[in-house]
């Protein structure tokens, strides 16, 4: 196949690499400025598009920060207290 095409070679690769473009906005979410675990919130929906993982990711953060301010507001003794 690609001994025929000879210098058409060019476009072969730059329709695959524009093809790319769709798949990694709809599938590859950002991870930036993220933590480990942040990231694995964003990686637990079951739906492969980012809108979906996004808003998995922010459902789950807050519940935690809903569940994590909540355990400490209890505390007020003024001390830094471990995370559990």
């Amino acid at each position: 196949m690609f001994s025929q095409i000879h210098e058409k070679t060019f476009y072969v690769y730059g329709a695959l690499n524009i093809a790319w473009i769709p798949l990694v906005y709809l599938f590859w979410p950002e991870t930036a400025k993220r933590s480990l675990e942040s990231i694995d919130w964003l990686f637990e929906s079951p739906v492969p598009f980012t809108w979906k993982q996004e808003a998995n990711y922010n459902r789950t953060k807050a519940e935690f920060d809903r569940l994590h301010y909540n355990n400490h507001a209890d505390k007020q003794d003024g001390t830094l207290s471990e995370v559990e």
